[in-house]
């Protein structure tokens, strides 16, 4: 090989290598420019860029989407999109959707490691390449619809998008028009996602209307009764006739519920306590559609507070960030190192209507406050207002990564007017 063949092969696998970084060192710009850079990365290839580069570029760019689900899979880059209210879309057909992924990236690398062998990117490789990007597709427009901003998934989308533009376009027309097979193959994926979920973006939460109408008198009943009450002040600290509420939303499931939950309640149980506090406490658990073992924690951990508040926040604790699909049973050998399982087990069924209407009660409160567009993020705190005589009225909503010592002087600022 001659010094200006050897010096353009280099150019060529640094651009390659150049290429392939981009969808994960796009990860440290913010979510929006960190897309616009990759889809910039993708057009540059599609428009010419990928003769530039090395052959090998299809082949690393679709093992590369082999390794990141290899990540996921083994625990190493954790996936926060159930945390934000993305459960639904975390299965495909029943099947967790990292591992349909891992299955899709296996056969496109399998396809660009014999096209490589063979020396050029076969029409298959391509339709295959474009149909899996329209799979991306559906699911950015998804976290854009839900509010979702999971570094991984970005990663895995953007490098599946970068992966298409660097094979030619499928054949089909001369010229400029051969990019229309192309676009055809990307709505392909799209309409596929589009009719194994949902026409439109589902969040993953439970917003339901409290059972029985408005005067309904067992309803009313219930509400009155000693176990709804006592629910109540179990998990909640502060005055029961405080003019503000404070409610923390957290999913027993959550990782992100797990990591803050303690520093958050830390930094803002001062302001319910002390003399004539004004601000109560309460934590509330956001159930998740796509996972039954939600609810089910979700009740055993009210019949907690049931039999005393300090045991409702011991065993939330212990119980916050738990694997997804582990009910009460599946951890009770957890819960049984700070507690008696068999005695949360007989409180939950002995109070079995009031923990459920304190739970559609809070569902109820959710879905009034999240109006048109329902919130399905955790951890949530809502700071609300109650005034004897009015409905509760949500004075404002914070959601994510929250630091709760600048909200606690945010929150003792807004009760102070």
């Amino acid at each position: 090989m001659t010094t200006p063949s050897r010096a353009r092969g280099a150019a060529a696998s640094l651009l390659a290598l150049a290429a392939a970084a981009v969808p994960v060192a796009a990860l440290a710009l913010p979510p929006s420019a960190g897309l616009a850079l990759s889809t910039l990365a993708a057009l540059t290839l599609a428009a010419g860029g990928a003769r530039r580069c090395a052959p090998w570029l299809p082949a690393l760019l679709a093992l590369q989407l082999v390794a990141l689900c290899l990540l996921r899979l083994l625990g190493a880059w954790p996936c926060d999109t159930a945390c934000q209210g993305g459960g639904y879309y975390q299965r495909l057909a029943g099947v967790p959707v990292e591992t349909a992924g891992l299955a899709a990236y296996a056969l496109l690398a399998a396809l660009a490691l014999r096209d490589l062998r063979r020396g050029a990117p076969s029409p298959a490789l391509s339709r295959y390449a474009w149909l899996l990007a329209g799979g991306s597709l559906f699911f950015l427009w998804i976290s854009a619809q839900l509010g979702l901003a999971c570094p991984f998934c970005r990663a895995v989308h953007a490098t599946m998008l970068v992966a298409a533009a660097s094979l030619p376009p499928p054949p089909g027309a001369a010229g400029a028009r051969r990019w229309c097979a192309a676009l055809l193959w990307l709505a392909a994926g799209v309409l596929l996602l589009n009719l194994a979920y949902h026409h439109r973006a589902v969040p993953d939460a439970v917003f339901a209307l409290p059972p029985g109408a408005p005067g309904d008198p067992a309803a009313a009943a219930l509400r009155a009764g000693a176990d709804y009450h006592t629910i109540d002040r179990g998990r909640s600290t502060g005055p029961d006739q405080a003019r503000y509420r404070m409610v923390v939303v957290v999913d027993p499931h959550c990782r992100a519920c797990a990591e803050e939950y303690g520093p958050l309640l830390a930094a803002l149980t001062p302001l319910c306590t002390g003399p004539q506090p004004r601000l109560a406490l309460a934590t509330q658990f956001l159930v998740r559609a796509s996972d039954a073992s939600s609810a089910d924690l979700a009740r055993h951990l009210l019949a907690t507070a049931l039999l005393a508040p300090h045991r409702f926040r011991t065993v939330l604790r212990v119980v916050l960030g738990a694997p997804a699909g582990s009910g009460f049973a599946a951890l009770s050998a957890r819960i049984a190192e700070v507690d008696d399982p068999a005695e949360i087990a007989a409180a939950a069924a002995r109070a079995s209507a009031a923990i459920d209407l304190v739970r559609a009660d809070d569902d109820a409160r959710l879905a009034l406050f999240s109006g048109r567009a329902p919130v399905a993020v955790t951890p949530q705190l809502l700071l609300v207002e109650q005034v004897p005589g009015a409905p509760p009225r949500l004075l404002r909503r914070w959601q994510g990564a929250l630091d709760g010592e600048a909200l606690a002087g945010e929150i003792s600022t807004l009760i102070a007017h």
